[in-house]
């Protein structure tokens, strides 16, 4: 099984304590989580540095996304992971009934890239 660096593995929890998160995806047998961030083209810097970092479980490049709220149009960068049982395993940790919790253990969670994230 595939399993992440301490320093890949501290910036997805820093990631999914702030703006990022976790989606199961169920395809035919398998069931695995993803992880998602995205953050307005004012932070663009910021996300391809991320994407830098998390890269090797990407298949795709960040994109372009844009949102309407309160007649407001905003837009933003996105991307997103492959579907991994890596991060399924991290999404049991943070999602109870799909509600972002935060862990019984998160003292052993926070690193310092974890808390620069």
């Amino acid at each position: 099984m595939i399993s992440f660096p301490p320093f890949q593995h501290g910036v997805i929890i820093g990631l999914i304590l702030s703006d990022g998160w976790l989606q199961l995806q169920s395809k035919q047998r398998c069931i695995n989580s993803q992880l998602y961030f995205k953050q307005s083209l004012e932070r663009s810097k910021y996300v391809l540095f991320v994407f830098n970092i998390l890269s090797h479980y990407c298949s795709s490049y960040p994109y372009l996304v844009s949102s309407k709220r309160d007649n407001v149009r905003s837009y933003g960068l996105e991307f997103f992971t492959r579907s991994l049982p890596c991060f399924t395993k991290i999404y049991f940790l943070f999602y109870k009934d799909s509600i972002k919790v935060i862990p019984e253990n998160i003292y052993d969670l926070l690193t310092p890239p974890a808390l620069s994230h």
